[in-house]
Order: C-alpha cells, then structure tokens, then sequence
C-alpha cells in the first residue's frame, strides 16, 4: 500500500514524471527522419528543438 502524499509532494512526482516522459519523446523524436508536419511545426526536427528548449527550461 501506498503513503499519502501532500500536495507538494504529488506536484513533485508529477513533474518528474512529465519531464521523463518528454525526454523519451524528445528522443523518440530525434531517432526518426526528419518529416514534415502540419500544424504549428513545420517539421520534426522543429518540434524537437520546442521539447528541448522547454525540457531545459524547467531545469
């Protein structure tokens, strides 16, 4: 069984859960060719470089 967390306690876990997940996107994302996208990324590539730069902002 599991302990109760506090607030800030589930708020720490969830961000380290989320930063984990965009590093295995942000690799999942560099492993395949470059592609073009539609939307607000023009490419891959692009979208990568936006998961990087937010991953090193919540640094």
């Amino acid at each position: 069984m599991s302990k109760a967390l506090t607030p800030s306690q589930l708020k720490a876990e969830l961000d380290t859960q989320k930063d984990a997940l965009l590093k295995a996107c942000l690799y999942a994302l560099n492993e395949i060719p470059n592609r073009r996208l539609s939307g607000p990324y023009s490419s891959t590539y692009a979208l990568a470089a936006q998961v990087s730069k937010l991953l090193q902002s919540c640094k």
